[in-house]
């Protein structure tokens, strides 16, 4: 179960966790759909332009912002997670978003 209290911090990324973010920053800044890429957190450790033109959350600081706090204006992890099946498959996921938030 997720618990907000222990995922404050932003988690530290290894070197080949971050030379693959890299990877992704550099395919990603040229599409016009979304990718964004999270800790297991839930922090935002990147996000092309394309993610960030849908941003709810209302003045969250971009950076090690929560994905679900910046994305869908929820005060928690959606309910169909993609990030969720990824940390617990090791499986790529692919999700559609509505954009509507908890109210």
């Amino acid at each position: 179960m997720f618990d907000p209290e222990s995922s404050n911090k932003p988690v530290p990324l290894d070197p080949i966790i971050t030379a693959r973010v890299e990877a992704i920053k550099q395919l990603a800044q040229g599409l016009s759909d979304r990718v964004a890429v999270m800790d297991q957190s839930f922090n935002v450790v990147y996000a092309n332009e394309a993610a960030w033109s849908v941003d709810h959350s209302g003045g969250v600081q971009r950076q090690h912002a929560k994905c679900y706090e910046a994305f869908a204006n929820r005060i928690d992890p959606c309910g169909a997670c993609p990030a969720i099946k990824v940390f617990e498959t090791s499986e790529v996921q692919c999700v559609s978003c509505s954009g509507r938030g908890d109210g």
